[in-house]
């Protein structure tokens, strides 16, 4: 089989992709408010900006549920 030797990215391919990347998350964000949904980023040392950020344990823990009285 033959050797399908590439040449080196280059920055500004790499930093096209990030960008078309970090762009598609502001889409998806808006596409989930639409619907009435919420992502959030629970990721430590995350880049990404687009949604609202919050601890995993603050998502993991059980909701508190009110009640009428």
């Amino acid at each position: 089989m033959p050797s399908l030797k590439r040449r080196p990215r280059r920055l500004y391919e790499i930093l096209e992709k990030f960008m078309l990347a970090f762009r598609a998350y502001h889409t998806i964000d808006d596409y989930s408010r639409q619907r009435g949904s919420r992502i959030y980023n629970a990721t430590k040392g995350s880049f990404i900006d687009a949604f609202e950020r919050r601890s995993l344990s603050d998502l993991l823990a059980p909701r508190k549920v009110k009640t009428h009285e």
